[in-house]
Parts: C-alpha cells; sequence; structure tokens
C-alpha cells in the first residue's frame, strides 16, 4: 500500500495538518477509526461528514479521476492499519467476477473485515434542493453496495474463512456523500 505520488503526499499532509490544529488529534482519529472497525456506521458517518465538510475542498478533487481522490482519501484515513498486526489493508485487488476497491481484512475471524465500494457522481447543474442530491448519492451508495454482491468481491474473504463482513457504499460528489451498508 502506497501513496501513488508526491502530489498526493503533499495534499494527504496539508489535509492531516489542517486536522490535527483544528483540535482532532490522535484520540478523534482512533475514535474515527474505530467507530469504522467496530461497524458503528452512525458515528463513523458523522466523522466522514466532518472531515469532507471542514477539512476536504472541492479543489482537492481532480477533474480526469475524482473517484481515485476519494478511494485515497479513505486509504489515507485508514493508513494506521497497514503496519497493525490485527489488520491487512488491500487496493484494487481481484476478487469473485471483478475488482473491488478497498478491503480492510481483519485477521481475526471475530473481527470485521470491511470491504468498500467507491462512486463518483456528477451531479446535474442548476439548483437541487439538498434532499434531492442527498438521494442521488444515497442512491448511487446503494449500487455501489449491490455491486459488491452482483461482482462477488467478497470472495477472498470466503477463501480465507471469513463471514464477519461489512459491506460499504460510499457516492462522492465534490463534499457531499451517500453510504450504505
Amino acid at each position: 500500500l502506497a501513496i501513488p505520488n508526491q502530489e498526493i503526499r503533499n495534499l494527504y499532509q496539508v489535509i492531516i495538518e489542517k486536522w490535527l490544529a483544528n483540535g482532532y488529534g490522535l484520540e478523534w482519529y482512533e475514535e474515527f477509526l474505530n467507530h469504522l472497525l467496530n461497524g458503528n456506521m452512525e458515528e463513523f458517518q458523522k466523522g466522514l461528514r466532518h472531515i469532507m465538510e471542514h477539512i476536504v475542498s472541492v479543489h482537492d478533487v481532480g477533474k480526469k479521476e475524482p473517484e481515485s481522490f476519494y478511494h485515497g482519501l479513505m486509504i489515507g484515513l485508514t493508513a494506521s492499519l497497514a503496519g497493525d498486526k490485527k489488520y491487512e489493508t488491500r487496493s484494487n485487488r481481484e476478487s469473485g467476477y471483478g475488482r473491488y476497491d478497498y478491503l480492510i481484512l481483519a485477521r481475526d475471524p471475530h473481527k470485521l473485515s470491511i470491504l468498500l465500494e467507491f462512486k463518483q457522481i456528477t451531479l446535474p447543474t442548476g439548483k437541487k434542493e439538498t434532499a434531492d442530491i442527498q438521494a442521488v448519492l444515497d442512491k448511487a451508495a446503494q449500487e455501489a453496495l449491490q455491486q459488491i454482491d452482483t461482482q462477488g468481491y467478497f470472495a477472498e474473504l470466503k477463501q480465507r474463512g471469513l463471514t464477519n463482513i461489512l459491506k460499504i457504499g460510499l457516492a462522492f460528489s465534490g463534499k457531499r456523500f451517500g453510504m450504505a451498508h
């Protein structure tokens, strides 16, 4: 698992420095990560929303492949797991009938393994109500979740005998996101 280039490395450094400078230190980060690892999706979603609203800029998102930014953001937010003896992290690996986006694989079968699929959507221009935008994002997140099942991305986990699996679909547009699990 590696940050792909110097530009992305610098971006993560700026984001993390802003985050820590705003009073969100390691304790907040550990709680955020634990919410994800323990399947507390409501609190994880609140933390992710805070990051998107207060730290990430719409100008951070690349124009050519914006899904890559969100994918990289999630890898960056969980990068501390790369050296953890309890978890393995994997990105863009073939499993089942396709390639999943991101996997946090628990080495202990009693702990959650987390499979994430990301979608980036472009919302139509013009004024839309926030509820309409959220509905579009939530629908795309549900489609990402369905893709995990239809493509059998969990095959690698099943092969290892892991059945405690949390599947998460995340759909992003700018600083907004929808989540299904």
